[in-house]
């Protein structure tokens, strides 16, 4: 029988990808999770999500599928401007009770 293990909040992390590619591997599958919400409360076409995003129609498509390779955390944020948000980075000390600091989208 397999243990149930806890897991970390980064499932990146928990795959084994080293701590500062995982960092950066959620906060764009945050920022991937949030346009496509965004997108699809607008019922936008990936036709007219492109043409919103100033993205190619193969990009949309990739977001929607959760493929973020390729993807830069400045274009996902650009990508929120387009589409009428307000972002806010704040940046903090981790707490010492914490081993590692955290990286986290709040929407």
């Amino acid at each position: 029988m397999n243990e149930i293990q806890d897991g970390s909040g980064n499932v990146f992390e928990d795959l084994g990808f080293a701590s500062e590619e995982a960092a950066e591997l959620k906060i764009k599958s945050d920022l991937a999770f949030v346009i496509n919400r965004i997108i699809k409360h607008r019922h936008l076409t990936q036709s007219e999500a492109k043409e919103l995003l100033g993205a190619t129609q193969a990009d949309v498509s990739r977001l929607a599928n959760g493929k973020i390779a390729g993807f830069t955390i400045e274009r996902l944020l650009r990508y929120l401007r387009r589409l009428d948000r307000d972002f806010i980075i704040t940046v903090k000390k981790k707490p010492n009770s914490r081993s590692q600091a955290i990286a986290q989208v709040r929407a």
